[in-house]
């Protein structure tokens, strides 16, 4: 490698060996161009139709002085063309001469490398932003006589510098956004531009004007500022994937607001501990982990740190262990009841932190779960005959194709101090997802519920909506418990059945009044709910005769209600059964069960 230090006799060798299909590789800082330099670079490039591949790229003297330009032996009669390359560039600081055998493979990069403080069409100084017009007037006059050539991302530009990137070669065009500079934070969203033609020149136009032409051009331009170094700005402008007309190419542009300065990365805002700089791996590279095997991922990233000289970015390779570990999570294959099963199987270690208690697959899935604290106190409020709370039970809501099933009661050491004020708070006892409503599930469930928690067998009351398959289990297997309904769930079937019965809203009125009473202040009249022993017999039987005769389905409404209401009511809901379970009308399961 022979470097010239005279500048005449480098010009004059540079010439000769550019005349002798030789290859250059120039220093980045040392070009200087004048202000021609657009039209003399176009005027040789619109000749290459028989050169090799060249993409220019203007970048600052931080970029590694690995890109070439490249004259193959066919240009050597092509004096015009060369005389249009020594017009582009002024003066220069340093040749480096390499051999042209270097260029045996197509796939070699070809480019310029510029420093823009000089490009005074596209920086316009150095202290102001490059104009979106003519970054894209670059783009589109220059830039589309030029084949494609595959070209990486920038790699920690510290200086004032612009990269013409071609977008088709980029494996993700995000991946420009990985540059070695930590983290950006973005000025605002991408800012649209729009461009048309008029008699092939290029004109900034309206929304309106581009709609109109089927030619036109959409821009966007987007500014971060980079939180390593607040001066230090990047800004991508680029055809919009929706653009009418399309731009292989795109703009990417760092400038510091003052002199360019070098800086330390710092670390990533969510770390708590360490010193680590914050590196951001390519989208191109995440992506590829997603669909990789964890062991094959682990594997390959150790392979690429023990040759760590081989990487030419850390945007190339996975910032460490964890980030493959969660973007291979999906890949993984994972069978959901075994993961159950080893949970449930590890936490019988623990008998302390112990939630899983049960899983079975088959027929159908079934899992409950509670905690040690929660089964002992459901035990301590359900079974104390002197102070006791209700054991709720209520099948809640579904998720998908599982149901879920809350077993609460009330903490009678704690009162609320908000909603309710004074009530004691209703906890939560036991959950059980199941696929099903059936009669044996919830017979599994009361069955898993006695076989966890023994002591439950002195259980005082339990509550439910209703359900027959549901309340019958909990009475065979708790026969010395009382059982409760929640008046909410009566008052609601009942007013369901009036409805369908086609009832007038005042006459289904007076009936729930009949049943439930009516309460004014703190005045209650009461209802056949209140009354007990023989009294709710003969309630009954009056209001028989009154709703068949003030309803238009009076007949139908009573047979409904003796067949399926009137033995609930009279054996879980009145008076006679809240009092033998120490509660007052108020503090039936009105809340336990809803919430």
């Amino acid at each position: 490698m022979v470097v010239a230090r005279d500048r005449g006799r480098r010009i004059q060798e540079g010439l000769k060996q550019l005349s002798d299909g030789k290859t250059y590789v120039e220093s980045p800082a040392s070009l200087k161009i004048d202000r021609g330099f657009k039209r003399n670079l176009s005027a040789y490039l619109s000749g290459s139709a028989g050169r090799q591949s060249t993409v220019l790229s203007i970048s600052g003297n931080k970029q590694p002085s690995k890109d070439v330009i490249t004259l193959d032996s066919s240009d050597e009669e092509d004096q015009g063309a060369r005389r249009n390359l020594k017009a582009a560039f002024k003066e220069t600081d340093d040749y480096q001469t390499i051999s042209s055998e270097h260029e045996e493979t197509p796939e070699a990069e070809k480019s310029f490398n510029l420093d823009p403080e000089d490009v005074d069409e596209l920086s316009r100084g150095r202290n102001q932003t490059v104009g979106t017009f003519d970054a894209v007037q670059l783009l589109l006059d220059v830039h589309l006589e030029i084949d494609p050539v595959p070209k990486d991302p920038p790699f920690r530009p510290e200086d004032h510098c612009v990269f013409i990137m071609h977008e088709k070669s980029l494996t993700d065009l995000r991946d420009v956004l990985s540059d070695d500079n930590g983290a950006y934070s973005a000025t605002h969203g991408p800012r649209s531009f729009y461009f048309t033609r008029t008699e092939g020149k290029l004109m900034s136009a309206t929304k309106e004007e581009y709609d109109a032409d089927e030619e036109g051009y959409w821009f966007t331009r987007q500014t971060w500022i980079c939180k390593s170094s607040k001066d230090f700005r990047r800004v991508y402008i680029r055809a919009h994937d929706d653009s009418h007309a399309k731009c292989d190419y795109s703009f990417l542009y760092y400038q510091f607001d003052e002199g360019a300065h070098s800086f330390e990365l710092s670390q990533h805002g969510n770390r708590r501990h360490g010193s680590k700089p914050y590196s951001r791996s390519y989208q191109s590279v995440k992506k590829s982990l997603k669909s990789l095997d964890r062991g094959i991922a682990m594997k390959t990233f150790e392979e690429d740190r023990d040759e760590i000289y081989t990487v030419m970015s850390l945007a190339s390779i996975p910032t460490g262990t964890k980030q493959i570990r969660n973007l291979t999570q999906d890949a993984q294959p994972v069978d959901d009841i075994m993961g159950l099963q080893e949970k449930c199987k590890k936490e019988f270690d623990f008998p302390s932190l112990r939630f899983v208690n049960e899983i079975h697959a088959v027929p159908l899935l079934f899992i409950f779960c509670a905690t040690k604290r929660q089964l002992d106190d459901m035990v301590r409020f359900c079974t104390n005959a002197d102070n006791l709370s209700v054991l709720g039970v209520d099948t809640m809501f579904n998720v998908g194709k599982f149901f879920v099933t809350a077993v609460t009661y009330r903490h009678l050491l704690l009162r609320s101090r908000s909603t309710n004020i004074g009530d004691h708070p209703v906890m939560l006892g036991a959950i059980f997802i199941h696929q099903d409503k059936s009669r044996a599930t919830y017979w599994q469930m009361v069955a898993s519920l006695k076989n966890h928690c023994s002591e439950l067998v002195d259980l005082k009351v339990y509550g439910t909506d209703g359900d027959p398959a549901l309340y019958q289990p909990s009475k065979d297997l708790f026969p010395a418990a009382n059982h409760l309904l929640c008046d909410i769930h009566m008052h609601d079937n009942i007013e369901k059945k009036l409805r369908a019965l086609g009832e007038k809203p005042d006459v289904s009125m007076q009936v729930i009044q009949d049943i439930f009473g009516k309460k004014q202040g703190t005045d209650k009249t009461a209802g056949l709910a209140d009354c007990a022993g023989g009294d709710f017999e003969t309630a009954a039987g009056a209001l028989y005769e009154k709703w068949t005769a003030i309803m238009e389905e009076g007949t139908d409404f009573v047979s409904y209600f003796k067949e399926k209401k009137e033995h609930l009511i009279q054996n879980c809901m009145s008076l006679s059964t809240r009092i033998a379970c120490q509660l007052t009308w108020t503090s039936i399961l009105r809340t336990q069960t809803n919430v």
